[in-house]
């Protein structure tokens, strides 16, 4: 890759295998100090946990390349990511808001248990989930540009029907 010869060698995970990189090669393909992971085998883990446990996105990862990445190592990097919520570009007419339930599983062997959760669209583009925290929901909805009169829709918890649309002036 970049013909170099010299300096140790470190020992890379990536989407085909262990790879042995010098210094210069892992600073070309964008490797971050101490990591263990190339940017692309760690942008894959990363989608994987957004979508299944991280002992699912473990064992995917090893079905779909081979190379073994353990489950905790999978949570240190969610873990690690700063993420910011999206502002909208444009004034918002409209915002959804549904709740639900999640299943999380506890640290210690005594099974699982459930937490409500709280998700919000704008504009039919822009989503936000929270878990156990509705003041951070309010927040972001009201840190956006929002029109009057603004149109909410919310799922009644009750009947698990939609109430009718509500006007905010």
């Amino acid at each position: 890759m970049t013909q170099t010869n010299t300096g140790k060698a470190r020992k890379v995970k990536s989407c085909v295998g262990v790879l042995k990189l010098k210094a210069k090669q892992a600073q070309r393909i964008g490797l971050k100090p101490r990591s263990q992971l190339s940017p692309l085998l760690e942008k894959c883990c990363l989608r994987l946990c957004a979508n299944e446990s991280y002992q699912s996105a473990q064992e995917e990862i090893e079905a779909l390349t081979g190379v073994k990445v353990g489950h905790t190592t999978h949570q240190r990097l969610v873990l690690r990511q700063q993420l910011s919520w999206p502002q909208a570009k444009q004034t918002v007419t409209e915002v959804s808001v549904d709740g639900g339930k999640v299943r999380l599983r506890s640290e210690t062997k005594q099974g699982c248990y459930w937490r409500d959760y709280k998700a919000v669209r704008l504009q039919g583009m822009y989503y936000g989930a929270f878990f156990g925290d509705n003041q951070s929901l309010i927040d972001y909805v009201n840190s956006q540009p929002l029109t009057s009169p603004l149109v909410s829709v919310v799922r009644n918890a009750d009947s698990n029907q939609l109430d009718k649309p509500r006007l905010r002036f």
